[in-house]
């Protein structure tokens, strides 16, 4: 038998085929989660785990990939997050104190280094939202953090379509990302959790989106203050000054 001699052909066929390829389970995961999202978490739920990536393995592949997306449009995450917090605050740090700012600026520098563990920090709200509007399917808390995942990290793929646009027009249009990502989430609801009135599903996938955002909200706001209470009682001087 001949051996075919190793060429950059070879190793790009092969790396193609395998790891890009539709042949394979990230390739098909991420083919049928485009076209037919319903198909890839009806399956994992009913127990066929071989077809198609797990939720978790789907996280870590697309947090990568957002993260070297990054790199591949010479984009810093700090820059990006600023940017998307300036798009829902026009007034930007005008209307705060210095401190204020200089606190903002923290957060915004602890967000950018675990960006890969932020670009998932929605997903267990979307989990409790999408059961207030999805009682009917009667799923678990895990089960339904498996839909929100698989959902969450799919749509990642129009994050980095954003970054791309980002990067030659120099603009972020967030705004019409985060209305793809809701027709997405309606589109692939709707494919999970069958209904005759698209419509209502759409409705309903604004609910889920807002809610999650203000269960988010909420929860940040709980912290915060109990951060807030730890330092007067341990730093007092800090909030004095």
């Amino acid at each position: 038998m001949e051996v075919k001699r190793v060429s950059f052909r070879t190793i790009a066929e092969e790396f193609f085929s395998k790891w890009i390829g539709f042949d394979n389970q990230f390739g098909r995961t991420v083919l049928d989660m485009t076209i037919r999202p319903g198909i890839v978490v009806n399956a994992y739920l009913s127990g066929n785990r071989t077809r198609y990536i797990g939720p978790l393995g789907y996280v870590v592949i697309m947090t990568a990939l957002l993260i070297i997306s990054f790199d591949l449009f010479g984009l810093e995450v700090g820059d990006f997050l600023k940017q998307n917090s300036d798009t829902f605050n026009p007034a930007g740090n005008q209307a705060i104190s210095e401190d204020q700012a200089k606190m903002q600026q923290s957060v915004m520098e602890f967000m950018a280094k675990n960006f890969r563990f932020m670009a998932a920090i929605m997903i267990p709200f979307f989990a409790i939202s999408l059961g207030w509007f999805y009682r009917r399917e009667k799923l678990n808390y895990i089960e339904r953090a498996v839909v929100t995942t698989y959902l969450s990290c799919h749509g990642m793929w129009i994050t980095m379509a954003m970054l791309g646009i980002l990067a030659l027009s120099g603009h972020l249009f967030n705004v019409t990302g985060m209305i793809l990502s809701i027709v997405y989430y309606a589109f692939a609801l709707h494919k999970c959790f069958p209904r005759r009135n698209f419509m209502l599903g759409f409705v309903k996938t604004v609910g889920v989106y807002v809610s999650a955002i203000l269960l988010f909200t909420l929860f940040a706001l709980i912290v915060g203050i109990g951060i807030g209470i730890l330092i007067a009682i341990f730093n007092p001087e800090m909030i004095q000054s």
